[in-house]
Parts: C-alpha cells; sequence; structure tokens
C-alpha cells in the first residue's frame, strides 16, 4: 500500500460522485484518466460505466447508473445505490475536479512503478540475469507503462505520417475535381478564402483590434458563413449577451435599419423582412453560450459535449481577455495568466480538430501612429498569442479615426482592411471588404 492512501482514497470518490452530480464532469477528466486507473473495483465499474453512456449519449445521474450497475458485484459489495448515495450526498463542488483527477493519475503511476521495481529488485536478487540483461528488463519493464497510458503512447511511425498526409491530399485533389475548393470552412470573403483557404481545422485564428472597430461584428459575419455552408457553428460570447447576438444576427440577414429595429418603430416593411430573415435563421446550425466569466478549460468541456452530438464545426470566442483566468501562484502577472489561457486556446483547437477564433484587443500603440495602422507587436497583454496562433488577423477601419482618404486618394468611408499578419501555413497579406454604417452587413470589397 502506497503512503497517504487515504488521500487517494479520497480523491477516487469525488471524482466519481463529480461525474454522477454534472454532466460536464466526465470530459473534464476523460483526457487524464481511464477506467483501469482507479485503484478499488467499484470506483473502476463507475468509470467504465459512464465513459460508455457517454459514448452512446445517454444520461447520466445517480439513478441512470445505479441502474445500469444493480447486477455488479463490485458495486454491491461496496454498498450498491447506498454508497453512490452517499458520494454524491458529501459532494461539495467541482472547482478542484481536475486536482483530485491528477491524484487518480498519479496514484496510478505510482502503483505501477512500485509493481515493476518489485519484479526488477527481485530479478536483481535471483541472480539469473548478468548486468546487461538485467537493465534490459528494467527498461522493458518500465517502459511498459507508457503503453497503458493513452497520452505517451502518440508517435506515429513515418508510413502513418506519409499515409495520412498523402490521403488529404488526394481528398483535396477529388475535391477540386469536381467543382469543389479547399476551403475547410468558408470565410465569407473571397478574398480572405484566396489567401488563407478558409479557416482549417486544429488552426488557432486571433481576430484581433482596438475597442469599437467591428470585432464581434466580424465574427458573426464569419459564423454566418459557416453555419450557411452547413457548419455547425459554437458562439461563446463573455461580453455580449445571446440578445444582443441575435439583434446583430437579425439585421445582418435583414437588412433592417438598426434604429428601427433598437426603437421598435419598425414599419410594415421592416418587419416582412424581419419575419422571413428569422424564419431562415431558427433552421441553420448555430448555438451561443453567453455565461459570463468562462474559462478556456470551461468552454473545451462545452465544446466537446457539442462535438460528441456532432454539432461542433467552428468555435468562435469572443474575447480572450474576458475569460475568467485563475492564478495557480500568487506570483503569476496578468501576461503570464493570458499567456496560458491562449496556449489553452491552441490546445482546444488542436484536440478537438477544429478551427478556432479567438477574439483579442490589441494595446493603444497602433492609435499614436500615423495612420492608426495596427501591428502584431500591439496584441495586448502577451507575446504568447502570437506565437500560440496560426493565424493572426488585424482590423483596421481608418474611418473609425477620421481618416477618409487613404494616400492614393480613394475614399475609406465603408472600407475596412484585413491584415493578415500572421500565417503558419501560408501567405500573408491585406484583404479589404466592405460594411455598413452600423456593421451590421459586411461583403466583399469589389476588386479595384
Amino acid at each position: 500500500m502506497l503512503e497517504n492512501e487515504t488521500i487517494y482514497f479520497d480523491s477516487e470518490q469525488l471524482v466519481i460522485a463529480a461525474l454522477l452530480m454534472r454532466q460536464d464532469a466526465f470530459l473534464r477528466v476523460e483526457p487524464l484518466l481511464k477506467g483501469y486507473m482507479f485503484h478499488y473495483d467499484a470506483h473502476r465499474e463507475i468509470f467504465n460505466c459512464i465513459a460508455h453512456m457517454t459514448e452512446t449519449n445517454e444520461c447520466i445521474d445517480l439513478l441512470t447508473v445505479s441502474n445500469r450497475l444493480k447486477n455488479n458485484e463490485a458495486l454491491k459489495e461496496a454498498g450498491g445505490i447506498l454508497y453512490l448515495a452517499d458520494l454524491t450526498g458529501r459532494l461539495l463542488g467541482t472547482e478542484h475536479l481536475e486536482r483530485h483527477a491528477q491524484i487518480v493519475f498519479n496514484a496510478f503511476i505510482y502503483r505501477r512503478v512500485v509493481v515493476y521495481a518489485t519484479q526488477i529488485q527481485q530479478l536483481a536478487r535471483q541472480g539469473d540475469l548478468n548486468g546487461e540483461e538485467l537493465i534490459l528488463e528494467a527498461q522493458t519493464r518500465l517502459t511498459q507503462i507508457d503503453k497503458e497510458i493513452p497520452m505517451f503512447d502518440s508517435m506515429l511511425e513515418a508510413q502513418n505520417v506519409i499515409e495520412r498526409a498523402l490521403s488529404a491530399g488526394l481528398k483535396r485533389m477529388e475535391r477540386y475535381r469536381n467543382g469543389g475548393t479547399c476551403v475547410e470552412v468558408p470565410t465569407g470573403l473571397s478574398q480572405l478564402d484566396a489567401l488563407t483557404s478558409g479557416w482549417q481545422k486544429s488552426e488557432l485564428v486571433v481576430l484581433a483590434a482596438r475597442p469599437s472597430i467591428g470585432k464581434t461584428a466580424l465574427a458573426l459575419h464569419f459564423a454566418s458563413a459557416a453555419y450557411k455552408a452547413g457548419k455547425h457553428t459554437l458562439i461563446y460570447s463573455l461580453e455580449m449577451s445571446a440578445e444582443k447576438i441575435g439583434d446583430r444576427i437579425i439585421l445582418g440577414k435583414s437588412n433592417v435599419d438598426p434604429g428601427h429595429w433598437k426603437f421598435g418603430n419598425c414599419n410594415i416593411y421592416d418587419m416582412e423582412a424581419i419575419e422571413s430573415c428569422c424564419g431562415q435563421l431558427s433552421q441553420q446550425s448555430f448555438y451561443v453560450d453567453d455565461t459570463s466569466g468562462l474559462s478556456i478549460p470551461q468552454i473545451r468541456s462545452s465544446a466537446r459535449r457539442m462535438q460528441l452530438l456532432g454539432k461542433c464545426d467552428l468555435i468562435i470566442i469572443d474575447y480572450l481577455q474576458l475569460a475568467e483566468m485563475r492564478a495557480e501562484t500568487k506570483m503569476q502577472n496578468r501576461q503570464e495568466l493570458v499567456s496560458q489561457a491562449s496556449r489553452q486556446a491552441k490546445l482546444l483547437a488542436k484536440d478537438l480538430n477544429v478551427p478556432v477564433i479567438m477574439l483579442s484587443q490589441l494595446n493603444r500603440e497602433s492609435e499614436s501612429r500615423p495612420g492608426k495602422k495596427p501591428e502584431l507587436a500591439d496584441l495586448r497583454d502577451s507575446g504568447a498569442i502570437e506565437q500560440d496562433a496560426d493565424l493572426v488577423i488585424l482590423i483596421h477601419r481608418p474611418e473609425h479615426y477620421g481618416i477618409l482618404e487613404d494616400r492614393k486618394g480613394n475614399s475609406t468611408v465603408g472600407r475596412g482592411e484585413l491584415i493578415v499578419a500572421k500565417n503558419r501555413n501560408g501567405g500573408i497579406g491585406n484583404v479589404f471588404f466592405r460594411y455598413n454604417a452600423s456593421m451590421t452587413r459586411i461583403e466583399d470589397y469589389p476588386k479595384q
């Protein structure tokens, strides 16, 4: 038995209790824990049962799980449904669920090391092997731990890597021959699609600007293009309510005067346009979560749950600096917390294999330069945002600063610019777009 065995037992109980009480709990621990990592038979059986029920999209609670395990001997020995009820009754909250999952994981590793070390010690005492053979045996047994932990067994051989790349390339060629494009998720701006090939799976896209420049407006335009293309789109709005998001979507689709809609003085033509577009929008596959102060791990749990339902092709987070960021130590400053959240957003895109568009603010430096044009260095709070992002797009609207003509004498009224300042998998450049006065409609800018 390990030292502090009581702590490990308590952590197993807390994890199981959380799984029974919270629908999102399994998704929070699933990347780290597997059933065989639990030391106690009853906990192992309960975890495996919940894992299976999650895969089949079944409702998980005290009654459904106990009913599924009513004939399980391990649970009967632990006390049956009374044991489950006792566990859930002692659960105070799930704020530290990931920490308890880590304790369970660590205890599994400790036990495996103890077992293999004991076996190696016995072989050494028997003296049947020479030195080289004993070292090889020790390495073999300890390496066995890697095979028991999925996260350690992810190295791909050259053949697998090449086969994956070739398969993806052949699919792109087939789409092209059939008149399709290589755009994974369309942006809604043809020039931006040409430069980036649209939003690609596993990529983190950072859309950054100063306040009131149009981050949310552009994000909703991107969302509209995605769900029109049949892509399930998740919008996590940390600043704006779902109602206000809905207002913008309706106005963008109906082209009704925002003032009429805001003050309720819509005429009959306005109402016809609104009713028509609302009927169409209600059938689209987009989802909005306007919970304030969500953390990136919480967003991951939510998006993972939607992905299990087959409803997650694009994630939009509005915006990074409003995400909940909890310091693990008192020494962590704001920049370190933003860096941590930025890294979590990149892992979100990679783990779920979907594009993630994350809005971010720029600092004031751009407003002090002539022309007010933003640069990569203006990303607020952290250089890690630039490092983690696959694609960084900066928004520039000269009209907002009273600059009504460019250097060539062309009007900048209603003309915005997307500066693709970083593109890990392609080229950089500038893309123009056209917008109306209220920023509710965004369109391609005519090529000059």
